[in-house]
């Protein structure tokens, strides 16, 4: 007859790996198929890379930038669609992105 298992442990090794997390900002208004086109594009994107579960704000100390405060805007929605789809934004909040897979 075997025993039950009352006990058991994992070892894990987790390897973070390199990652690229980019912000944009643009104009609801304006065609979201072209965001880096003038009109669009409200302010400089922001990109940064950074290790699995590195937070924005280590990367960029002392800058707010999710939400960006620009001048004439206010920034009331937010989307993490790369492809900024209607369907995908979402009332805007501050956030801390970190950087992902």
């Amino acid at each position: 007859m075997s025993q039950p298992v009352t006990s058991n442990t994992v070892d894990m090794n987790v390897v973070q790996s390199e990652h690229q997390l980019t912000i944009r900002y643009v104009d609801l208004d304006e065609d979201l198929s072209q965001p880096a086109s003038a009109g669009t594009q409200i302010a400089a994107p922001i990109t940064v890379s950074g290790k699995t579960g590195t937070a924005l704000s280590t990367l960029l100390p002392g800058q707010q930038v999710a939400p960006k405060v620009i001048e004439g805007y206010t920034i009331y929605s937010v989307s993490e669609d790369p492809d900024l789809k209607p369907e995908n934004w979402q009332k805007a909040y501050r956030d801390d992105p970190q950087i992902g897979d």
